[in-house]
């Protein structure tokens, strides 16, 4: 069966009408890297569709990893997440009109049961700390749709036993980029975002295919 990578973002919700990660997914779909095909998928900001869009994508080959965009609105840095939480509780309504608080986001698993990515989250945020592209690791990705959409992923990955390494990027907000001739203020403008997520994909795929040394967009 081919070989992809499934690289998803989000589309608008209550207070961000115009989501980045749509157009940094959209902007990646089509890309090549160590010449596996990236398919991307924009996921609505729904508690119950996202999920099961997700695994629409999957339903009949599985990629070879799974990288999900989200966007934290007041986060001057790149958060890449360690986990997800089977929890669910939201102070602004998915697009769905629907509120939870402290509800279970699957069912299967008890509320709060942690559920971690595989990958070595530490070493690819040193890697995107020596690139320039400031970035911290997280164990809260929140309890809105990210997290839900996060905690389902990787419970899916358990739950087919394949060894398919799955990770949530939380990216900033965009804040701009100013120029005052002696100093400088480097900001998250959208060009920026996109060489970082180039560089997250780049590094997973060699991390996780460590014989192939070079990479093409």
């Amino acid at each position: 069966m081919r070989q992809w990578i499934l690289v998803t973002g989000f589309g608008p919700f209550p207070g961000v009408e115009n989501n980045p990660t749509q157009y940094l997914v959209e902007r990646l779909s089509g890309a090549s890297f160590q010449g596996i095909p990236v398919v991307s998928k924009v996921l609505d900001v729904s508690f119950e569709r996202a999920t099961e869009q997700h695994k629409a994508m999957i339903s009949t080959n599985w990629p070879s990893f799974i990288v999900h965009f989200g966007v934290a609105t007041g986060s001057k840095v790149i958060r890449v997440e360690s986990q997800g939480v089977n929890s669910k509780s939201s102070d602004i309504p998915d697009i769905d009109g629907q509120q939870f608080q402290s509800s279970v986001v699957n069912e299967a698993y008890p509320l709060n049961q942690i559920l971690r990515t595989q990958l070595p989250i530490d070493e690819l945020v040193k890697s995107l700390n020596d690139r320039g592209f400031s970035a911290l690791s997280s164990n809260d990705a929140g309890q809105y749709v990210c997290n839900a959409t996060y905690f389902n992923s990787l419970a899916h990955v358990a739950e087919s036993a394949k060894k398919v390494p799955c990770i949530f990027i939380h990216i900033p907000g965009l804040f701009p980029t100013h120029d005052s001739g002696a100093r400088s203020t480097l900001g998250w403008n959208s060009e920026r975002i996109y060489n970082a997520a180039v560089h997250i994909i780049e590094w997973i795929s060699l991390t996780t295919n460590p014989a192939v040394s070079k990479s093409s967009k």
